[in-house]
């Protein structure tokens, strides 16, 4: 399992943070998912000032600038995405942004770099300018493995993609493919009604995954354990 940190404007200091990630490792959570977009990078920049950001893998997310009004702005107005974030998914950019978390998060690396909901249409037209990118990151031991993440149908996860992040009511039908090692599953905390099995899912035999959340509240988070349970015993 892990942690999403999307929501963790709410915490207001390290120590209830530490409180949250102590409370969350001993529920057996294991990842800690961050972004240089959530809060402007102020998730990382809380971790950083926990020791026991150590007793967890750390996935950074880069290429959506941060903007008070972006969240706004991509809701509202969906041709945002295919538009705007193209200019800043660029080898220079990628790599500012990567340097920018790691300082934040005051590591030297990560578990996994992923291009951060990235426009299918620009995954496909960049992909190879992208892997070349994550992929000298990986060569210098910024991170062991790279990836991306979508919340589109429709994109086609390019080969170099090794780790892969989408909301659970995706359920990729035609992705996750072969080469994706580990994939990550994100359940909304206001979701209602039954997931899909684990038994009708292709990803199953060929790789690893990890249920991600987003909460901070305690109570929920001992829920969510119940329901990965559930998820993972077929109920």
């Amino acid at each position: 399992m892990g942690l999403g940190t999307a929501s963790w404007y709410r915490i207001e200091n390290r120590k209830q943070l530490d409180r949250h990630l102590e409370f969350s490792r001993d529920l057996g959570f294991s990842f800690i998912d961050t972004s240089s977009f959530y809060s402007g990078g102020r998730n990382q920049w809380l971790l950083k000032r926990s020791r026991l950001k150590y007793h967890f893998e750390i996935i950074v997310k880069v290429g959506i600038p941060y903007t008070p009004y972006l969240r706004f702005e991509r809701r509202f107005f969906p041709t945002f995405q295919k538009t705007e974030q193209n200019r800043y998914l660029t080898p220079t950019s990628i790599k500012a942004d990567v340097t920018r978390s790691l300082k934040r998060l005051g590591l030297a690396e990560v578990s996994s770099i992923l291009l951060h909901s990235p426009p299918p249409e620009d995954v496909l037209v960049n992909s190879e300018e992208y892997e070349l990118t994550l992929l000298k990151m990986k060569d210098i031991g910024l991170c062991k493995d790279i990836g991306a993440s979508s919340d589109s149908t429709t994109v086609l996860v390019p080969e170099w993609v090794s780790v892969f992040e989408a909301p659970i009511d995706l359920l990729p039908h035609k992705h996750p493919q072969a080469h994706i090692n580990h994939v990550f599953f994100g359940i909304n905390r206001s979701r209602k009604g039954k997931l899909p099995k684990i038994s009708s899912w292709p990803c199953r035999k060929s790789c690893d995954f990890t249920f991600l959340t987003g909460t901070t509240d305690s109570n929920e988070l001992v829920k969510f354990t119940r329901l990965v349970k559930k998820l993972v015993n077929g109920e």
